[in-house]
């Protein structure tokens, strides 16, 4: 018999790693942002539940998106809060990544806001970024069916004075990251915090054929995020 508490497992103490039906990890991310060409839903991953995208309660950050088709929305508008703790490095706000394209929203070092396209080197806008910590990210693909260009403008929310950029894109199909750089091109969901995220999309007027088709596979969707994690 050992005398006093039995040591505690540290894998027990730190959760599980991956979603399972009745544990929630802590250490991996729960919700995925699922952008069907409808509005915008939240995949929970230990349970499958899909539900209606809420503006107001805090998320989890970085939150991945769905990949998704870009000629589907008009318009899709994020807000995330800057992080209130300092920082030695650039901090990404958003990134879209499609194909081998990556577009990313930053924090720098030196209080400056900037859109990047191709890694830090490219800097393809920027401007002191204010005093509000609500940062407003505005991404508008050409319109039209077959979508070659996607701008995106950011600004802070205290103001209408934006900058953006106007890139050409490889491909049909995007992946939104919000607070964090691009998952689908990092791998890695860096360092999580909860904030409120707002998501808003604007969709085409008329939708084709194809994104009635991605919708009713909706369900198929998030068992298919479940298992990838």
């Amino acid at each position: 018999m050992i005398d006093g508490p039995s040591p505690i497992e540290p894998l027990l103490v730190e959760g599980p790693r991956v979603p399972m039906e009745t544990l929630r990890p802590l250490v991996s991310f729960q919700r995925v942002l699922l952008l069907n060409g409808g509005p915008p839903s939240m995949v929970d991953l230990a349970t499958g539940d899909i539900r209606r995208w809420e503006n107001g309660p805090a998320v989890q950050v970085p939150c991945v998106s769905s990949p998704f088709e870009l000629a589907a929305y008009a318009r899709i508008q994020t807000q995330v809060l800057r992080d209130p703790r300092p920082s030695p490095v650039d901090l990404v706000l958003l990134s879209l990544a499609i194909g081998d394209l990556v577009v990313d929203v930053v924090e720098t070092t030196a209080r400056e806001l900037e859109i990047r396209s191709g890694g830090r080197s490219r800097v393809m806008a920027s401007s002191p970024i204010g005093g509000s910590s609500a940062i407003v990210i505005v991404i508008e693909p050409a319109m039209g069916q077959d979508v070659s260009e996607v701008k995106v403008s950011a600004r802070n929310a205290e103001t209408v004075e934006a900058i953006d950029t106007t890139v050409s894109i490889p491909g049909p199909v995007a992946t939104l990251t919000i607070g964090g750089p691009s998952t689908a091109v990092t791998g890695r969901y860096g360092r999580r915090r909860l904030i409120p995220a707002s998501v808003d999309v604007a969709l085409r007027a008329e939708p084709i054929d194809q994104f009635r088709r991605v919708a009713r596979k909706v369900w198929s969707v998030a068992g298919n995020l479940r298992k990838q994690r």
